[in-house]
């Protein structure tokens, strides 16, 4: 409500009406005659007083009112986002998870009696095991000329994961005065099966499938010849269900294989010919910079 509007109109009502009463006061001197004529105007009068002040407080309440209807609606503020910091504060990312760490195991001389890493090395259906000189390991292939295996176990019995990699390094020499066909391979396998990769340095290559007890299963599941080396790093990469084969990390085959939970994994060593009793005359395989590696996960 107008206050100061309510106010004036109410004093514009009482000076209205003291004239009013003024002029009543002034009937009192007319005689009876003279104050039946003026009755009427003087009701009017009256009736014309409270009718303005009436209106003029209706006026002024409509008006505040009004007002109060005006001040009391919502008001909306739009809020842009800000992107801004307090002063002295700092933001805190959250940490990104920390990626995964693949695992690798080397030997630069393989063999219980020449790897200095910590593998535990066993050898099956070979002669002999040595690391005379820094150049390579020794493997001695056994009298009766079949392949010879060096298993390795990892350092504090890390166990062997499905998708891996394994490499090596096999110094073979030539085929020229009178030696044989000598190989160098890898394998993997579990209890009831494996697979074994084996390049020759005539040129020849082959993948086997491994019985449980780690026999080669005849016929090969692939090979074919490529070109003759008297030394090459070998690898074999299993990953679920593809094996692949490589020397001198020239792709040589792919296959899809079944899945396999390896428990060992190990050097291959095959010699065509020659016994035990011919060490000078070639029978032993120089190996070097075996590798395991298995990939982020």
């Amino acid at each position: 409500m107008n206050i100061v509007g309510l106010i004036l109109a109410l004093a514009a009502g009482v000076s209205f009406l003291a004239g009013v009463i003024q002029a009543l006061a002034a009937l009192t001197t007319l005689d009876l005659q003279q104050r039946k004529k003026l009755r009427p105007s003087i009701i009017v009068c009256i009736l014309f007083t409270i009718a303005f002040i009436a209106a003029s407080y209706y006026s002024q309440s409509l008006t505040s009112n009004t007002g109060s209807a005006s001040s009391s609606s919502p008001t909306v503020t739009s809020t842009q986002p800000t992107s801004a910091t307090t002063p002295g504060t700092s933001v805190t990312k959250q940490a990104s998870p920390a990626a995964p760490l693949s695992y690798t195991y080397s030997a630069s001389l393989p063999g219980s009696l020449c790897d200095t890493n910590g593998g535990k090395w066993t050898p099956q259906a070979l002669d002999g095991v040595t690391c005379p000189t820094q150049a390579g390991t020794e493997l001695i292939i056994n009298t009766g000329g079949t392949h010879g295996y060096l298993y390795l176990q990892l350092p504090n019995n890390k166990p062997f994961v499905s998708n891996n990699k394994i490499s090596v390094t096999g110094t073979l020499g030539g085929v020229n005065s009178g030696y044989q066909t000598k190989c160098v391979g890898l394998a993997e396998k579990s209890a009831d099966s494996g697979y074994a990769v084996e390049y020759c340095n005539t040129g020849q290559w082959f993948i086997y499938s491994l019985a449980g007890g780690g026999s080669i299963i005849q016929p090969p599941l692939a090979k074919n010849v490529t070109n003759a080396l008297t030394s090459a790093t070998i690898a074999m990469t299993i990953d679920a269900t593809t094996l692949t084969f490589s020397v001198n990390n020239a792709l040589i085959d792919t296959l899809s294989i079944s899945p396999l939970q390896p428990t060992d994994a190990a050097i291959v060593y095959n010699c065509v010919g020659y016994g035990a009793n011919q060490t000078i005359g070639g029978n032993y395989l120089l190996v070097d910079n075996f590798s395991y590696m298995t990939p982020p996960r």
